[in-house]
C-alpha cells in the first residue's frame, strides 16, 4: 500500500485477523494499522484491542459502534495506541458493521479499500485528507453509482472478451452488450448451433461486432484444452473472461472426467479455462476475470473429504458447494495475482433471482421445477437485470480487484449492481489455498504468475 508522502515507515500496514466476541464475528474481519496525522481526530474514539488490534475504534449508524464493542468488554477505553517516529498515533481501524455498504466512507475517518494482503473488502484504512478525496470520488464513482444499467457500460472498442455459456440466458445478455458496447467477443458454447442463434441475435443489435462462436464443454476438461489452445492461436490477448456457464442441482451425474457434474462444470471447469488462458490474459494491458456465483454460496460448504458427493449427495447442497468455490476462486485468484504484481483482476458477481432457463433445465423433481416457475412469475428479474452485475464487474473501470457485485435490492433478490459483502467462509484463506491446491491436483492445471512479473 502507497503511503502518503512524507509519512513515516515506521507505520505499517499490517492485517490481523479477529473474532470480536459478544458483537459477532463479522463485525470486523480485518484492520489495517496505519494513520496518518492529518486523519479527523474528533471522528473517532479511541480504543485498542485487548491482543489482536492495535487501533482505534469509529463510531457509524444509529449507535456507535465503539461504545458496541466496549459495552460487551471487547475493546478496552483510553489505552495508548503506538506512536511513530514523528510523535503521531497510529493504529487506526473503522468498525464496520456487515450490514453496512463496504465502500462506505465513515465519518471522513475509514475508507473501505483493497489491502493488497487480503481481497477481503473487510479492510480499512486511515489516511490523509488529501488521499481521502482522491479515494472517496474513485469509490463514490464506482461502487455507489445509483441504478447503473447497459447503457453507462463505457467504451470497450479493441478489447477482447471470452464469455462462457452464451447462447442463452446470462451469458447471452452479457455478450449482446459487451459486444453492443464494441468489444469483440467469443461466445463459449457446448451446443455451437444454439450459440449460432444468439450470434444472429447479437448481430441484430450489433451489426458491426466482432463475434466468434467457439465449443466448450466445461465438462470435459480435453475439450477445455481444445478451447483454450483455439483462442490463443487466434488472438494475441484475452481482455476479459466472463465464468459464465453452469448447472444447477441435476441429479447426481458425472463429467466426462469423472467430476460431480456440479463441481466439475461450475468451478473446476472454469478453473482450468482461466489457467489455460492466463498467458492470454496477462498479454492484456488491463486484464480482468470476472466468476459468476450465486447468492446460494451461502448455504455452501467444501467438504474436502468428499468433493465429489460420492459418500453423501443433495443436489442443492452441492449446488452451494460449487457456487462458494466459485467465490472463493475469485478471491484467491486476486491474492495470488497481486501476490505476483498483476495487473490482472479478479471480481465475481451473482444475478439474484433471475427468470432463466437455468432453474428448469437443472432440478430433476417435478415440485422443484414447480416452485422455481414459480418464482420466476413471481419474484424473479428479467436476464437483462440479472446479467447487469456481471457486466458492472467486467466493465467498470475503477472498482477494484476482489469485488462481489450483486443486486441491491431486498435479501439481493433483484435491483440495480452494487458491491455487496461475500460469505465469511469464501474468505478464509486456508480453505480457499486448500480449494485451490485440490484444483490443481483434480485438473492438472497449474498459474504461472511469474508471467506476470515480466509482462508488467
Amino acid at each position: 500500500m502507497r503511503r502518503p508522502t512524507g509519512e513515516s515507515s515506521t507505520a505499517d500496514v499490517r492485517s490481523h485477523p479477529c473474532k470480536p466476541r459478544g458483537v459477532g464475528t463479522r463485525l470486523v474481519q480485518h484492520a489495517l494499522s496505519f494513520y496518518g496525522p492529518s486523519v479527523n481526530r474528533r471522528a473517532a474514539v479511541k480504543f485498542t484491542a485487548k491482543q489482536s488490534i492495535d487501533a482505534a475504534v469509529c463510531p457509524f449508524g444509529r449507535h456507535s459502534g465503539a461504545r458496541a464493542l466496549h459495552a460487551k468488554g471487547t475493546l478496552r477505553k483510553d489505552v495508548p495506541v503506538g506512536r511513530d517516529t514523528r510523535g503521531h498515533r497510529r493504529g487506526v481501524l473503522v468498525a464496520v458493521h456487515h450490514q453496512f455498504d463496504p465502500m462506505r466512507v465513515t465519518d471522513g475517518i475509514g475508507l473501505i479499500e483493497r489491502s493488497g494482503v487480503d481481497p477481503s473488502p473487510r479492510c480499512v484504512l486511515g489516511i490523509d485528507t488529501a488521499q481521502k478525496e482522491r479515494a472517496m470520488k474513485r469509490v463514490m464513482k464506482t461502487a455507489m453509482t445509483d441504478k447503473w444499467t447497459a447503457a453507462d457500460i463505457p467504451d470497450q472498442s479493441g478489447r477482447w472478451a471470452v464469455v462462457t455459456g452464451a447462447d442463452s440466458g446470462l451469458g447471452l445478455v452479457t455478450a449482446r452488450e459487451l459486444a453492443r458496447a464494441g468489444a469483440g467477443v467469443v461466445l463459449a458454447s457446448r451446443n455451437p448451433a444454439k450459440a449460432q442463434q444468439a450470434l444472429s441475435h447479437i448481430r441484430a443489435v450489433a451489426p458491426s461486432a466482432e463475434l466468434e462462436v467457439v465449443e466448450l464443454d466445461l465438462g470435459d476438461l480435453a475439450v477445455v484444452r481444445a478451447f483454450a489452445d483455439r483462442v490463443g492461436s487466434e488472438h494475441d490477448r484475452v481482455d476479459l473472461l466472463v465464468n459464465n456457464a453452469g448447472v444447477m442441482a441435476p441429479p447426481r451425474r458425472l463429467t466426462s472426467d469423472g467430476f460431480e457434474s456440479q463441481f466439475g462444470v461450475n468451478h473446476l471447469g472454469h478453473f482450468a479455462l482461466t489457467g489455460m488462458l492466463l498467458e492470454r490474459l496477462l498479454a492484456a494491458p488491463e486484464p480482468r476475470v470476472v466468476t459468476v456465483t450465486s447468492e446460494a454460496m451461502r448455504i455452501g460448504t467444501i467438504n474436502f473429504d468428499d468433493l465429489q458427493g460420492e459418500q453423501r449427495y443433495n443436489s442443492w447442497l452441492a449446488y452451494g458447494q460449487s457456487k462458494l468455490a466459485n467465490m472463493m476462486f475469485c478471491l484467491e485468484l486476486q491474492r495470488r495475482a497481486t501476490d505476483a504484481g498483476s495487473r490482472l483482476k479478479s471480481l465475481a458477481a451473482h444475478p439474484g433471482w433471475s427468470a432463466t432457463n437455468l432453474q428448469s433445465a437443472g432440478p430433476s423433481k417435478r415440485y422443484e421445477r414447480a416452485i422455481a416457475a414459480l418464482g420466476n412469475r413471481l419474484i424473479a428479474q428479467s436476464a437483462d437485470m440479472g446479467a447487469l452485475p456481471t457486466l458492472f464487474a467486467a466493465t467498470v473501470a475503477d472498482i477494484p480487484g476482489g469485488r462481489l457485485v450483486g443486486p441491491d435490492g431486498l435479501l439481493q433478490i433483484r435491483g440495480y449492481p452494487r458491491v455487496v459483502w461475500a460469505p465469511d467462509k469464501a474468505v478464509d484463506r486456508d480453505a480457499r489455498r486448500r480449494l485451490w491446491e485440490a484444483s490443481e491436483e483434480l485438473t492438472g492445471v497449474g498459474y504461472e504468475f511469474a508471467i506476470t512479473a515480466q509482462a508488467s
